[in-house]
Order: structure tokens, then C-alpha cells, then sequence
């Protein structure tokens, strides 16, 4: 074998209609188109969840509820049994249908004979610290299992997030010279788990010796762990790799950053064929895309009022299927589209930008929110009454069920896309990136990856932090004449590149070769 074989740990794939719920999902889906394209050995292993959540509207009001989840997957004809000192757990491995030498395997949680909590379970649904601790568990100790069970030898584990450091203790039982990459995600708490004491030895019988490097204080950091054993630790913007070194100093030398990416897979499919007439020969290079700014205003004019069609067309359809809360059935036609998509959390600030459309919203533009939200915490309850006030005296909506599907047409069709979370707490961010490889202008705060391809007043919009600006930005931005938006849309494409998987994932095949090297192969 000319290239190493690497093996990717993920507690969310959006592969999977059940499996991904953030934009780790998503990057893991991106990231396996990439491999699958290149015919690169790689192989994805994520849980595969028996139920999901679904939004549904009683009047003006969303609620959340848990629902038997659809399984896109092919059955694999494999089961795995993990055995803990807590009990015994079956699982079904389902495969990816477009895998070849680039892999997608999901490791089915709900059979029959599992606790019944695991077979009602969603991504990130666990109630108390033990199931926390036992869907790691699983993921960690089936993945390995399932290699073993194949006779594949990988090269380099990579790590995606340090809920996946679990995997360390039977990767390197299995083979002790397997090299490790790990890559942060997010500087949040949600990202840096830690267990107690107690809760190691009650599931594995006592504390496993590979675990010593990530305790402290009488808890396991998976953190601390995952840093440890990492021959290089990633994060996923540059302005990211200061916080991980003050976070760890100990491990500063191992920290650089790769910035996430997009598949290709988000462009419109009517960019793509204006790309394939206008810059031959775009998907085998991306940077012919640089070119963007020698295609005529007019074509790019009339394919971005398709994609504005096709998701006018899409909102209706959402709206008599009951997937919509808004007060107009149809977008009307000379209005701009400000779309706001991601999780209904605070540091997000969707109720921020809500209350500023109280205010300052115009009647010559629509407000589109969509994402998952959980009424029952303080934020999503106020950011749900805020809406249903807002909903008597503006044009918006919120689309129910975000999902990959709603997301390609929101994104490829909405004039502007609002990203505006709390700078330091967002580590990268991608759904800008793909509102940016349509042409769309994106409005948000300098975080991430958006300082490092954004540039303000040519390819985006940045506003302050404190969004003291927000609401004259978006005044600016609905004045654009058409010429004016062009110009923006032809610089968001030409920028494109950068923000493309080819990058991303040359960069980490640059790192598992390296890798592979020091392994001594």
C-alpha cells in the first residue's frame, strides 16, 4: 500500500439521517465524499442511533419530540459484542452505500437485547454521566473490535473530538506503534469531557494503565488523554491554536491548526453547470474557480435567481407539509432572504439577532431561522416566545427539521446568511462556507475560519462582536443594487477554494503520511 490507512473516530456522521446533529456531522459526511473521490483508504466508524428528534408545530408554538429514526445504511451482515463490567452490548455494523476503499461503517445501537435506554437513544441524548461515559465506551471499543473483526491493520487512528480517546487503551493493544492524530473541534466544555474515578473503574474493573497521562483530581480527562498519546494535536482555525496552547501548554509543541472545509457536494447543482461551461475543467482543479471574476454578470445573475427559485419552491413545499411556523405561505418575489441555521444555543445568538429584527426588521426582507432546540432550557424557551411575538409583526419563519436536505437550499438560495456567534466560542464554523461557495454573502462576527477568507465589503459582511452594528449591516446589505450583489457573489466564489475539502483534506493526508513515516513503514 502507497498511502497509510487511516481510521477516523467520530461520535456524529451526518452520513446517517440519525447520526449527526452539529457541524461535526457534517464535516465527517464532507470528509468521506473527499476520501471517496480520491479513492483513499479511509475508514469513518460512527454510532448509529435508533432514534432522532422531531420538531412540530401546535399553533404558533415548536415542540421537540424523540422519534424512531429512518436508516438510510446498508446492513453490513456483521454483530459486534462489547462487553463492559456493566453488561454486555450487541452491535449491528451498517455500512455507507457509495463506501469502496473510503469507508463509512455505523454501529447500530438499538437491538433487541440492549438496555432499553440505548434503544431509544439519539445523538447526544444521554441523561446522566454514566451514559455518557458508556456511548464512548461502545463507540471506542466497537470500532476496534469491528478492525479486528476485518483484519484491518490501520496505520494511524485520528481521533475527531476527545469524546473518541476512549479508543486509545484497544487501538494500541491492538497495535502498539499505531500512530495517533487529534483534532479539537471546540474550544466549549462539551468538547473536553472528564469522568470520575469511581465511573472508570465501575465499567472497566479498575483503571486501565493507558488512562494514567489523563487523570488528575480524582477524574479522567479525555482531553488531557487524547493530548497525550497525539503525535499532533489539530485545531480547526488558526485563531484557535493560541487557546489550545494556553489550554495545554504541556503539549504546545504537537498544536498547529488545519482549517475545516466543504465538500463540493454543497454547490448548486446550476453553479455547477455554469462552472463546467464557464471554467472547464473546475472539478478536477478547484482553483480554476479563482477565475470566477471573467464570467458575465448576467449568467451569474440568472443562475443565483434559480437557486432562489428552487428554494422559494422547497419553503412552499416545507409549508404544506407542516414543517414551517410563519406567517406567509410563500416567499414574495422582491424581497431579500436573510437566513439564520444552526443550533438554537446562546452562545449562537439566535435570540439576539431575533430581537434586533423586533426592532429594526424591514418589511422588504424575510427572516428565515431553522436548527435544533430543546424547550426545555431557559434560552430555547425565551428564544420560542420571542418568536411567536415577533411572528404577529414580521415576515419570518422557522423551518422545522433542519437537515441536510433543507440545508443545501437554504444555503444555495438565500441572499444573505447569518453567522454572528460570540467570536471566541465558535471554533470554525462551515455552514458560511457554504453559503459562500454559491455566491451568497455572508453577514457574521470575525471568528473562526471567517477571518481567514473573509474579507469585509468584497466577499462578506463582518460586523462587531457586540453586534452594536448588526442592524446597519443588514440595512446595507438589503440596499445592494443587483450589480453590486454580483460583485460580492463572483468574490465569494473566486475565494471558494480555500474554503473547499481539496484543501482541508490534502493537508491531513500530508499529516498521515507523516505519520506513517515516523511509524517506521
Amino acid at each position: 500500500m502507497d498511502k497509510p490507512f487511516c481510521l477516523n473516530l467520530s461520535m456524529e456522521n451526518s452520513l446517517s439521517k440519525s447520526s449527526g446533529k452539529g457541524g461535526l456531522g457534517s464535516l465527517m459526511a464532507c470528509l468521506f465524499h473527499q476520501a471517496y473521490e480520491e479513492d483513499y483508504p479511509l475508514i469513518l466508524v460512527s454510532l448509529l442511533y435508533p432514534y432522532k428528534s422531531k420538531q412540530k408545530k401546535i399553533d404558533n408554538i415548536i415542540e421537540t419530540t424523540s422519534t424512531i429514526a429512518e436508516n438510510n445504511l446498508e446492513d453490513f451482515g456483521i454483530e459486534i459484542v462489547v462487553r463492559s463490567n456493566w453488561y454486555d452490548t450487541k452491535l449491528r455494523v451498517f455500512k455507507y452505500p457509495l463506501s469502496n476503499k473510503a469507508i463509512a461503517f455505523f454501529l447500530y445501537l438499538g437491538l433487541e437485547k440492549n438496555e432499553e435506554w440505548l434503544k431509544r437513544l439519539e445523538v447526544y441524548g444521554e441523561h446522566d454521566e454514566g451514559q455518557v461515559l458508556l456511548t464512548r465506551y461502545l463507540l471506542a471499543e466497537g470500532a476496534i473490535e469491528l478492525m479486528k473483526k476485518l483484519e484491518l491493520d490501520f496505520d494511524v487512528l485520528h481521533l475527531q473530538e476527545s469524546d473518541t480517546a476512549l479508543a486509545i487503551k484497544p487501538a494500541l493493544s491492538y497495535n502498539k506503534n499505531t500512530k495517533i492524530i487529534y483534532t479539537i473541534h471546540t474550544p466549549m466544555s462539551h468538547g473536553h469531557k472528564s469522568f470520575s474515578i469511581e465511573k472508570i473503574i465501575s465499567l472497566y474493573g479498575n483503571i486501565p494503565k493507558e488512562f494514567e497521562p489523563g487523570i488528575k483530581n480524582g477524574r479522567l480527562y479525555l482531553t488531557d488523554l487524547a493530548s497525550h498519546y497525539a503525535c499532533k494535536i489539530f485545531t480547526v482555525s488558526k485563531i484557535q491554536v493560541d487557546i489550545e496552547k494556553n489550554r495545554q501548554p504541556i503539549h504546545s509543541e504537537k498544536i498547529s491548526s488545519i482549517s475545516n472545509a466543504v465538500h463540493k457536494r454543497w454547490i448548486n447543482e446550476h453553479l455547477k453547470k455554469l462552472f463546467d461551461n464557464e471554467l472547464s475543467g473546475w472539478r478536477q482543479n478547484i482553483y480554476k474557480l479563482r477565475e470566477a471574476s471573467k464570467i458575465e454578470d448576467y449568467k451569474i445573475e440568472e443562475v443565483l435567481k434559480k437557486t432562489r427559485e428552487d428554494l422559494v419552491r422547497k419553503f412552499e413545499s416545507w409549508y404544506r407539509e407542516g414543517e414551517v411556523l410563519s406567517n406567509f405561505s410563500s416567499i414574495p418575489k422582491n424581497v431579500k432572504i436573510f437566513t439564520f441555521a444552526k443550533r438554537i444555543v446562546p452562545y449562537k445568538r439566535p435570540l439576539e439577532f431575533l430581537k434586533i429584527i423586533e426592532k429594526y426588521g424591514s418589511n422588504n426582507s424575510v427572516y428565515i431561522f431553522s436548527g435544533v432546540l430543546c424547550a426545555m432550557e431557559e434560552y430555547e424557551r425565551e428564544f420560542l416566545k420571542t418568536f411567536a411575538k415577533v411572528l404577529e409583526e414580521k415576515k419570518i419563519a422557522f423551518v422545522l427539521n433542519f437537515n441536510e436536505e433543507k440545508a443545501y437550499y437554504l444555503v444555495s438560495g438565500s441572499d444573505f446568511w447569518v453567522n454572528i456567534p460570540i467570536s471566541w466560542m465558535e471554533a470554525s464554523g462551515t455552514s458560511h462556507m457554504k453559503a459562500s461557495v454559491n455566491g451568497r454573502i455572508t453577514i457574521s462576527t470575525p471568528f473562526g475560519t471567517v477571518i481567514e477568507y473573509v474579507k469585509h465589503g468584497y466577499n462578506g459582511i463582518l460586523v462587531d462582536n457586540n453586534l452594536t452594528d448588526l442592524a446597519e449591516k443588514l440595512s446595507f446589505c438589503e440596499s445592494l443594487t443587483p450589480k453590486e450583489y454580483i460583485l460580492f457573489s463572483k468574490n465569494c466564489i473566486s475565494s471558494s477554494p480555500y474554503i473547499l475539502m481539496e484543501r482541508m483534506f490534502g493537508e491531513y493526508k500530508e499529516q498521515y503520511i507523516k505519520a506513517w513515516k515516523e511509524k517506521g513503514l
